[in-house]
């Protein structure tokens, strides 16, 4: 891969990152609870406050509440693909940020050292 594109480097293993914690902290839970972890009131709380954004948007938005509200399957996708997507797209926005600066850095530190 880092042959490839290797100035995405950095940002495809921060997106590999965020997936992989969402897939423990949220996912696996989600789904060893079938969907129905609110009952126990702890697999709810993860999705809750890990996912924060996609339930913004379940609640504002109608097409979703439905789809999450009526079906079990439809509760458990929303949550599982969305958030792992979420937490992928967020941890390349972190990666390339980080490459943003750490690179305006060398610069500013290469242009500051040949004075």
């Amino acid at each position: 891969m880092p042959r490839i594109f290797p100035e995405y480097k950095r940002s495809t293993e921060y997106a590999l990152f965020g997936v992989v914690f969402h897939i423990v902290i949220v996912v696996i839970p989600l789904l060893l609870s079938g969907g129905t972890g609110e009952a126990g009131k702890t697999v709810g709380w993860f999705v809750l406050i890990f996912d924060f954004p996609l339930t913004l948007l379940e609640v504002n938005i109608r097409t979703i509440e439905h789809i999450v509200v009526t079906s079990t399957l439809g509760y458990i996708l929303y949550y599982t693909l969305g958030g792992t997507f979420l937490y992928a797209w967020g941890g390349w926005a972190v990666g390339h940020l980080t490459e943003a600066f750490l690179g305006w850095r060398l610069k500013s530190e290469d242009s500051s050292s040949h004075r």
